[in-house]
C-alpha cells in the first residue's frame, strides 16, 4: 500500500472560520472538513490555470 505524504498550508483564521460555517450550514455540498473544501478549491484552481 502506498502511503500518501501531506504538507501543511496556512490560511487566515477568518477564512478558516468562514469555510467552517459554510460547510456546517450547507451539508448538501458534501464537504466533511475545511481540508476537503480547500483541497477541492486548489484542484479547481490548478485546472483553471492549466487551461490558460
Amino acid at each position: 500500500m502506498t502511503r500518501q505524504l501531506y504538507s501543511t498550508v496556512s490560511i487566515p483564521r477568518g477564512l478558516h472560520i468562514y469555510i467552517q460555517q459554510l460547510i456546517k450550514q450547507n451539508p448538501q455540498l458534501g464537504y466533511v472538513s475545511v481540508a476537503d473544501f480547500v483541497k477541492e478549491a486548489i484542484r479547481e484552481k490548478l485546472q483553471d490555470v492549466k487551461r490558460q
